[in-house]
């Protein structure tokens, strides 16, 4: 539209339209309550007189080159632009002309500018409303101020400036202030300034970024700002002596130096006296009990002092080490002195004791030496032994000087009495009260004596050995063995190592018993100690084997029997007794008593034993038994004794008691058992006749000249036999 009269549009609805621009105003034009929405369009307006927009609403249009164009006055009054896009210039461009925009809301329009122009033809805007319009040209203007008594504490004020054509003042957004690559603080933007301390952690140079984010309502922007910071550095001097002796009087001064180029406050030192210096007076006050010195202001490249009088409360080197925490930059000035202290310094020596053993002579060794920087003076040495808690030996020695490097040797002696713990200590004093302490200690075993159990035979040669244990055996002493309480005398007794032996005892014969007591008693008189202990000996037998050859023999017969006898080692048997027993029948004599047999150089013998004529077997068991002794076990043993049959001869006895006697040819007996069978001529008369067991007698027939024949059957004892007699030769032996 091209207006070239006075022109008002009102209560108009322009949209979706694709113009070049809805009014080009070459004369006054008006356009109240209009809508003017979703247009395509070069320009909104061109104005080349008086425009006048008021309560018009224009959204959503694109528009390619300029909202409005103002080349003559322009009253811009309670409209809405809302969501416009303007692709080139502003939404309002005013040429060198006078332009009002007030009460107007601005939102979500999408341009490099609202408004371009001359600021001062911008004659009156206010009270107009600007939302998510992205405003360009804002600016921060950043002042800081620096607290004098903590330079790294910077107090800062901004402001957040934007272009004066919109006479509005930002209340959007916040500022990011940014140090050393990190957010530190975070601030809201209240009336365009904001304000805030922060603290700063290096002197000398320090850069921050503040960048502020306008949420769409205003373009972000960020700016630097450079802030150098000075601040007191302090120097500390300690002036004290190199060294020092017992009871001196110690002095120091600490002077404190700003050397900084900022002037320090409240100026905290520490650790003005050590330990072990206690306080004389000194120069200056200071808090005793804090042990600070406090030093209220300090200008740079000045210095204050305090001199401190003192007197050593340990003897031993002093450590002077004062600390100035700068809470500036948080870092802590130390500087130390060492004050040597000087004294004689003793050191002892005690030889380690080991394996000590009762009744030891023990020369105990004292070595002091003086390892210090100075020559000790009347030195006392005093030393105690106790045994089991109880003192046992106490001494004290004196040594006028020892020089530095100098050794003093002290022995004496002692003899170990006691068992238990002895405890030693060495104290040492001198002049400069210097105490020197040393500490012993070693062990003394209960002494004890052993006896090893011995098994052996009666009649053996032995060797009683005794160990004594943790105890001195080359003092004299006075030894006894016994066995059963009865005392060993002159036998050879041998001490070696911790043995003690009697050599070369014999066992008596007559020991019986299975057990004996051995005793050892042992006492030594100049250590005044006793020991005691028994043992058992055990006395074993040997075994004892014998051997008896078989025996061949005929009844009646006189043998000797002959038995030898050994032990399990083959050697001879002495001693002891045995008997015979014939089929278990012990060998008596006439009168009925038991028949001993001593055993004699290893053999028991029984001369002119008769075997009975009572015997019929032919075989009899004959035993040995042996009683044993104290040093033999007893034995039995057996072998077979064997009866050969005898020959008969034949007396017949006519002329008074015709009778026929048959006897043993060695024996001169009659027989017995067995049958007879009778023959005269050739004729038997009579048969199986039993003899007696005294004689053989039978009655016969008087026949002269005849043959008489005797056949006997034999038995056990006598072989069979036939006998033929002329009955005219009796009495006369026909075999």
């Amino acid at each position: 539209m091209l207006n070239t009269d006075n022109t008002i549009l009102s209560y108009s609805t322009i949209e979706k339209n694709i113009i070049n621009t809805i009014s080009t105003n070459k004369n006054n034009l008006q356009l109240l309550h209009n809508l003017i929405s979703h247009n395509n369009m070069e320009t909104i307006i061109e104005n080349y007189q008086q425009l006048i927009l008021h309560n018009n609403t224009i959204t959503y249009n694109n528009i390619t080159k300029k909202g409005i164009y103002n080349n003559g006055s322009t009253y811009i009054i309670e409209n809405i632009f809302k969501n416009n896009i303007i692709y080139d210039k502003a939404l309002i461009l005013s040429s060198n002309i006078n332009t009002t925009v007030k009460y107007s809301t601005f939102y979500n329009n999408k341009v490099l500018d609202l408004f371009i122009g001359f600021e001062n033809r911008f004659i009156e805007v206010n009270n107009n409303k600007y939302i998510k319009n992205n405003l360009r040209n804002t600016t921060l203007n950043i002042t800081s101020i620096k607290n004098p008594k903590n330079p790294m504490n910077i107090t800062i004020d901004g402001k957040i400036i934007l272009n004066p054509i919109y006479n509005t003042t930002v209340t959007r957004g916040n500022i990011d202030i940014i140090y050393e690559n990190m957010t530190i603080k975070t601030l809201d933007i209240i009336n365009g300034s904001f304000n805030t301390d922060v603290i700063l952690n290096k002197t000398k140079n320090n850069t921050l970024l503040f960048y502020y984010n306008g949420f769409d309502d205003y373009s972000p922007t960020n700016t630097t700002y450079n802030i150098t910071i000075e601040i007191p550095v302090y120097e500390i001097i300690l002036d004290t002596p190199k060294n020092y002796t017992y009871k001196d009087t110690i002095q120091y001064r600490i002077k404190i130096k700003n050397i900084g180029y900022e002037t320090g406050y409240d100026l905290i030192v520490n650790n003005i006296l050590p330990y072990n210096l206690r306080l004389i007076n000194s120069s200056s006050d200071y808090n005793i009990i804090n042990n600070t010195w406090h030093i209220p202001k300090l200008k740079s490249m000045e210095n204050t002092s305090i001199i401190i009088n003192s007197i050593s409360t340990n003897k031993e080197d002093i450590n002077i080490t004062i600390n100035i925490y700068n809470f500036l930059n948080n870092e802590n000035t130390t500087t130390t002195k060492i004050i040597k202290y000087l004294e004689p310094k003793y050191i002892v020596d005690i030889p380690e004791y080991t394996n000590v053993l009762l009744g030891n002579i023990m020369e105990y060794e004292i070595n002091i030496t003086n390892i210090g920087k100075i020559t000790g003076n009347n030195i006392t040495i005093s030393y105690i032994l106790e045994n089991n808690n109880e003192i046992i030996n106490k001494r004290i020695w004196t040594i006028n000087h020892l020089n530095p490097g100098e050794m003093k040797k002290i022995s004496y002696i002692i003899i170990i009495k006691n068992h238990g713990t002895y405890n030693g200590i060495v104290n040492i004093t001198d002049s400069y009260n210097t105490t020197t302490h040393k500490t012993f200690n070693y062990s003394v075993y209960r002494a004890y004596i052993s006896l090893k159990k011995i098994l052996s035979y009666p009649g053996n040669i032995i060797n009683i050995t005794a160990n004594i244990y943790n105890l001195n055996l080359e003092l004299n002493a006075t030894i006894i063995f016994k066995i059963n309480k009865v005392s060993i005398r002159n036998h050879e007794i041998k001490i070696e190592n911790n043995s003690i032996t009697l050599l070369n005892y014999k066992i008596k014969d007559t020991f019986q018993r299975r057990n004996y007591d051995i005793e050892i008693k042992y006492h030594q008189k100049t250590s005044n100690i006793y020991l005691y202990n028994t043992t058992l000996l055990t006395l074993n037998k040997y075994k004892v084997k014998s051997y008896i050859a078989p025996i061949t023999v005929k009844s009646g017969k006189y043998i000797n029997i002959t038995v030898k006898l050994f032990d399990e080692n083959n050697n001879k048997v002495y001693g002891g007794r045995a008997i015979l027993k014939i089929n278990n029948k012990t060998i008596r004599y006439k009168n009925g008593n038991i028949i001993f047999l001593n055993v004699n150089n290893s053999t028991v013998t029984l001369n002119n034993y008769q075997i009975p004529h009572t015997f019929k077997k032919k075989k009899y068991t004959l035993d040995l038994v042996y009683s044993g002794s104290s040093r033999y076990y007893s034995n039995r043993n057996s072998t077979v004794l064997t009866l050969i049959k005898q020959k008969l001869y034949v007396s017949i006895k006519t002329r008074t008691s015709k009778n026929i006697i048959l006897k043993g040819e060695k024996t001169n007996k009659p027989t017995y058992n067995g049958n007879i069978i009778l023959k005269i001529n050739n004729k038997i008369i009579s048969n199986n006749i039993s003899p007696t067991k005294i004689n053989t007698t039978f009655i016969l027939p008087i026949i002269n000249n005849k043959n008489i024949t005797v056949c006997y059957s034999g038995n056990e004892v006598y072989i069979p036999y036939k006998y033929t007699v002329d009955y005219n030769q009796y009495g006369k032996n026909i075999i």
